[in-house]
This record gives structure tokens, sequence and C-alpha cells, in this order.
């Protein structure tokens, strides 16, 4: 699975950028929640602000290790088109560090990208089990150097506590920033394995003031964006349109389920959602788990309970025959059958037919028909 993923990650990685953009109705995800060097840190000792010059002293795989900090820059959780650009949230920096242990030692740490210095987001808090964040100390993920770089997010030393603050600004609170991590790492049960790989893209966003999951405070959904501009995004609409609704989001996982990103989600997972995979579907998968109700997909206001939802493309590996994957053909809109479109190396199921709204959001049936 890891030679496979590796494979992929490459591809994806080649892929030709559109654009150099921060912000965006689309980013790329991936499976790592810290970074390279840096999935098993405890948390590091410190508090902030954070300034260059300071030292963060933690373990990682019970190691004690020192990041030295220099050129510093604060991570507000507002988009930058927000008119509140005031304080609140979790706090956070983007940070260029070096690692090492302690003297004496000095022997250099590798981590993220192997660099000398290497870019990191610092967060306030740590998480003692992947659901459960908690004041004290300080989390570090792998960064980029450059926030607009495509290909860079896209590398699979990044880590999805990186994304979740610097393209969906989802420190706003922590089980906002958790609910993103898992839905960047495809941690449908909320536990430590992942079921994505490294680049693909997905259109996401948060519920926060929003009871008709609409408009997104920390970020946009896609089509919302490129409707509203298209000069900027128009570019992006076939991408945005091949995507329709995955999941929704909270602290514990994925709370519904229309589809997973990538057609081989292990059977352990699906004991997460109360109804069995039926062995062949001529509609959308909709599984919640026990006792819950989906909510981007209704008509009505729905109630509280997702915090972040996101739109992906059903992905194949490439390659695949879908007549001899059967844990593929579930989920596929048409059974065996279904297409598999091939778009710079990229593989993937278009959405089902028939109307729109029955499996994706009101917002996205407007902009792409149906």
């Amino acid at each position: 699975m890891k030679a496979i993923a590796a494979i992929l990650a490459a591809a994806l990685c080649a892929t030709p950028i559109a654009e150099s953009r921060a912000e965006s109705p689309e980013h790329p995800q991936g499976p790592s929640r810290f970074g390279r060097g840096l999935n098993l840190l405890d948390q590091f000792e410190g508090t902030f602000p954070l300034h260059a010059g300071d030292e963060l002293v933690g373990k990682i795989a019970g190691v004690k290790v020192r990041l030295k900090l220099s050129d510093c820059t604060d991570v507000k959780p507002k988009r930058s088109d927000d008119p509140d650009q005031s304080g609140g949230g979790l706090r956070a920096a983007h940070c260029l560090v070096s690692a090492s242990k302690p003297a004496p030692a000095h022997a250099k740490v590798p981590i993220c990208d192997g660099s000398d210095t290497v870019p990191v987001v610092l967060v306030q808090g740590h998480w003692q089990t992947t659901k459960d964040h908690t004041s004290g100390g300080i989390t570090a993920g792998c960064s980029v150097k450059e926030i607009a770089d495509v290909n860079s997010w896209k590398q699979p030393w990044t880590s999805a506590l990186a994304k979740c603050v610097e393209l969906w600004k989802t420190h706003a609170n922590s089980s906002l920033l958790t609910a993103c991590i898992h839905m960047a790492r495809a941690a449908y049960d909320g536990g430590e394995d992942d079921y994505t790989w490294p680049g693909t893209m997905v259109d996401a966003w948060d519920t926060i003031v929003d009871q008709q999951h609409v408009k997104g405070k920390q970020h946009r959904p896609g089509c919302w964006m490129v409707d509203r501009k298209p000069v900027k995004y128009g570019a992006l609409k076939t991408e945005i349109c091949e995507m329709w609704l995955e999941a929704e989001w909270d602290t514990e996982g994925a709370r519904c389920v229309n589809h997973p990103r990538w057609c081989n989600l292990p059977s352990k997972v699906k004991t997460v959602f109360k109804d069995p995979i039926p062995e062949t579907v001529s509609r959308p998968l909709i599984h919640c788990r026990s006792g819950l109700q989906p909510t981007a997909w209704t008509a009505q206001p729905p109630g509280p309970g997702a915090l972040f939802i996101n739109r992906s493309k059903l992905n194949v590996f490439p390659g695949t025959e879908l007549e001899h994957t059967p844990e593929c053909e579930k989920y596929l809109p048409g059974g065996k059958d279904s297409e598999v479109k091939d778009v710079q190396g990229s593989h993937f199921v278009p959405p089902p037919t028939g109307s729109r709204k029955k499996w994706d959001t009101e917002q996205c049936a407007t902009l792409c028909g149906g």
C-alpha cells in the first residue's frame, strides 16, 4: 500500500499548477497528521507569543528534541477578505526551525523535507488522542516555504495540521481544527489510520455561523467561490463540478459519508456507519454513525452537528481494472460499468446522474447543472 501511495503521490505532484494560490476553491490534503519526523511528537514545552531565537523542547518518539525558531509570523484564523481581522481562536505561528538533540549530542534531527532549516506551523495546545485537544504545550506540523505553492502542499511530508491552519484557517477553535485534520487525512473513524494519498484535491469548508452550510466563515465552499468570483476562479469550474459531497465531519471523525475519497475504503472503517454497504447501489451512499442524521444533504435547515464538510472526486488507482476490483464496484454509481476518466494522471469516476441536489449541495447543483 505504501509503495502504491508513493507512486500515486509522485504522479499527483507532477501535475501542472494552474496558478499559485493560498485561497482557492480546492486544496491538496494528505495523510500525515503532523508531518515527517513529527508524527510521533508528544508536545513541545512553550507558550505564545513566539519569537525568533526561542527554543522549544519536546520529545519525538520518546527522544528529547530542541526546536530553534527563526522568522516567526502569526497566523490568524481569518480569511483574507474577512472584515473582522481581530484576534481569537487558537494561537498559531509559521516559523522556520532547526531541530536537534540537546547538548551534549547536538545531533541534527531530520524533520519535514530534511533540510537544515524547515518551515513549520506551531499551534497552541496539544492532542492527548487523535480526537482530544487540550490546552498546554505547543504542537508542531510540517509546512511549506511558499503558502501559495500548490505543488509543495502535495508533498507527502507536509502535515494536515499546517494545511488546516494555513489553508482552511480552522484554528478558530480546537473542535473545528480537529474535525479538519480528520477530513484532511480521510480519517473516517477519527483514529490513527488514514484512507487517502498525498496530494488528493478536496473542496472543504466550515459551518461556523452558517446553519445552511453554504457560506463558510473560515473558508468558503468551492462552488460559492467559483460562482461569486468567476474571473478569479472560473478556470476551476470543471474540476469543482467533477467533485461531489464526500462527508461531513466532527471531532469523532466522519459523521456521515456519501462516498469515500478513494474507492478502496478498508472494510474495518465501514463498521463506523449504521447501514451495511450494499453489494450494488443505484444511488449515492449516505451512511451515518449510529444515531446521527446527515445535515449537509437536507433541504430543511439542519440542526447542529457537522463542523466541517468536504467534496471530492471518487478517485481510482491508476490502471485499476474495475471489473477486477469488487471493493471499488460497490461504491460506483453505475457499478462495474461506471465510466472512469483519466485527466493528467488522475483517475476518477464521474458523479452520479440524475438530480444533483440528491447527492450534492444545492449551491453546486446550481453551478454545475442538475
